[in-house]
């Protein structure tokens, strides 16, 4: 299984990011950029693996697939996925379940405060997956 993880944000702590760096600018405030001002909005990581549970339930659970078990594609559904992303299908596993290691401390520097812990992205899977279904219509 993908063991490996990801971090993740809420899109409202992406946007406080954001604009914490825009105070820090606009109060004149020396802030890293450059080689040492990446800021990146995660509260923390999840494993593939349990997002991929997460999103396999909510779709069982409306009967959109037959089970909610989380399988490893097989040759031919990395086929049909490189052809959607628009990649070798040898690169799907990284586009889908890749390790990213990036820390994101920068904006904690300079003020920022996610509000939303890594879980949270478990937690509204299920109400996600109801919006999407609602409208793909």
């Amino acid at each position: 299984m993908l063991t490996q993880t990801w971090p993740v944000a809420h899109l409202i702590d992406n946007t406080m990011l954001y604009l914490e760096i825009m105070r820090n600018i606009l109060s004149e405030r020396d802030i890293p950029y450059g080689k040492n001002g990446y800021y990146l909005a995660s509260s923390g990581n999840i494993a593939w693996n349990d997002i991929y549970c997460a999103l396999a339930e909510a779709l069982a659970k409306r009967q959109v697939i037959g089970s909610d078990a989380v399988e490893l594609a097989d040759k031919d559904a990395l086929e049909k996925m490189g052809n959607a992303l628009g990649c070798p299908s040898p690169l799907v596993p990284l586009f889908l379940g890749g390790q990213c290691t990036l820390q994101s401390n920068n904006g904690r520097h300079i003020g920022w405060k996610p509000q939303y812990a890594p879980e949270h992205i478990l937690e509204a899977a299920d109400a996600e997956v109801e919006l999407i279904l609602r409208n793909l219509q």
